[in-house]
C-alpha cells in the first residue's frame, strides 16, 4: 500500500543551471524555458537525477505521474545514447560512500545543521549495541542499505535520503512492524528509517550497509 509520498507528493525537473547566488542557485527550466531561484542544497547532479527517474520508470504507478511522463522521453533518449545503462553501484562508490543524503534540516551532535548532505561521515564513533542515548530508541544493527533514489519510490520510504532497515535492540527486537508504513515485511523487529532519524554516531555502520549494497548492486547492473 502507498503512503501518498514519493513521486506523487514531489517531483523531478530537469533544469539548466544559469548562475551561482551563494546558497541559491538561478535556473532555467528545461521545457519551459522560464528562469527561478532555488535553494542550492535542492538541486541534484545530472547523473543522480537519471538515477531517480530509472527508478521510477520500474515503478508501475509512474503511467500515473504527469510530470514522469514529461521526462520519459529525455529518459529514453538517454538510454538510447548510453547503453550499458545506469550504475548506481558507482555512483554510491564515488559519491556518497563518504556523505550521507539526509533531511533539510538535520542537526548533528556539535549543533551544526546540515541541508541534504552532510560530508564527511564520523569514522571515530560507533555507537555500541543495545547503547542508548539523549532519547534514541536503541538499535541492533543495520541489516540493510537504499539509496535516495530507489527510496524515493519505495512504498516503505518515500523521502529523498539515504535509507536504511533498521534491527532494533531489546525490548522491541521481536515486535511485528510490518503494519507500520515504514515496517520490514522481511525481517521482525525492523523499520526504514531515513538518514535524519539515525545519529551520526552510526556513520561507520551506514558506510558499511552502503558497501554491502554496492557490492550486491554490481550482481544486479
Amino acid at each position: 500500500e502507498e503512503h501518498g509520498l514519493g513521486p506523487r507528493w514531489a517531483q523531478l525537473r530537469l533544469v539548466f543551471f544559469v548562475e551561482d547566488r551563494a546558497s541559491s542557485a538561478l535556473v532555467r527550466d528545461f521545457r519551459s524555458k522560464a528562469t527561478f531561484e532555488v535553494p542550492a542544497s535542492q538541486l541534484l547532479p545530472f547523473y543522480e537525477g537519471v538515477l531517480v527517474l530509472d527508478a521510477i520508470s520500474r515503478c508501475s504507478t509512474a503511467s500515473a505521474l504527469p510530470w514522469f511522463q514529461e521526462l520519459s522521453g529525455f529518459l529514453a533518449n538517454w538510454r538510447k545514447t548510453n547503453p550499458a545503462g545506469v550504475k548506481g553501484s558507482l555512483y554510491v562508490e564515488r559519491k556518497l560512500l563518504d556523505c550521507a543524503v539526509t533531511g533539510p534540516r538535520t542537526r548533528d551532535a556539535q549543533g551544526v545543521v546540515w541541508a541534504h548532505r552532510r560530508r564527511p561521515l564520523r569514522k571515530d564513533a560507533v555507537a555500541a549495541s543495545g547503547e542508548a542515548a539523549g532519547g534514541w530508541f536503541r538499535v541492533d544493527s543495520i541489516i540493510e542499505y537504499i539509496p535516495p533514489w530507489e527510496a524515493f519510490a519505495h512504498p516503505r520510504c518515500g523521502f529523498y535520503q539515504d535509507f536504511y532497515m533498521v534491527q532494533w535492540a531489546a525490548p522491541h527486537h521481536n515486535e511485528d512492524y510490518s503494519d507500520l508504513e515504514n515496517g520490514s515485511e522481511s525481517a521482525v523487529g525492523a523499520t526504514w528509517e531515513p538518514d535524519e532519524c539515525l545519529p551520526e554516531t552510526l556513520d561507520t555502520l551506514k558506510v558499511r550497509a552502503k558497501r554491502v549494497w554496492m557490492k550486491l548492486e554490481r550482481q544486479r547492473e
